[in-house]
């Protein structure tokens, strides 16, 4: 059995998978392998899409039907770029909301991520997004 290291490790989608597609002006992406882990941070650098599109990041599997959001991590504009810190909201092992008192906390992944990107104008591209975790 080994345990983490403590260091942050990172989830990184390149050029060429953000590229929108020529007829519809989205795109659909997974991640090579699971990220287990904390996200800390995701990081969204320079890009051609439109500022009317929008970027979702999911944890893929059973709650990422293309309908459900129960497995979204954050939303983005398209024409965003930085650093962005996604929250949960905490939730009791019943499924009830701490409600009211405003309690969040960094995202937990131990699945494969899914990045969809629609909206964006075709045949524009991203120079990267990166996910960093712990």
């Amino acid at each position: 059995m080994s345990l983490k290291s403590g260091r942050i490790e990172d989830v990184r989608f390149t050029i060429g998978s953000l590229t929108a597609d020529s007829q519809s002006g989205t795109f659909t992406i997974y991640s090579a392998s699971p990220l287990n882990g904390t996200i800390q941070r995701i990081s969204l650098f320079p890009n051609t899409y439109t500022t009317t599109g929008s970027l979702l990041i999911f944890n893929s599997g059973l709650y990422n039907s293309g309908t459900a959001l129960g497995g979204l991590i954050i939303t983005l504009r398209a024409g965003s770029t930085g650093d962005f810190y996604p929250k949960a909201l905490v939730a009791l092992n019943n499924g009830l909301f701490l409600g009211g008192s405003g309690v969040f906390t960094n995202f937990i992944s131990n699945d494969i991520i899914r990045v969809v990107g629609s909206g964006l104008a075709v045949n524009t591209s991203g120079l990267g997004l990166v996910i960093s975790y712990m």
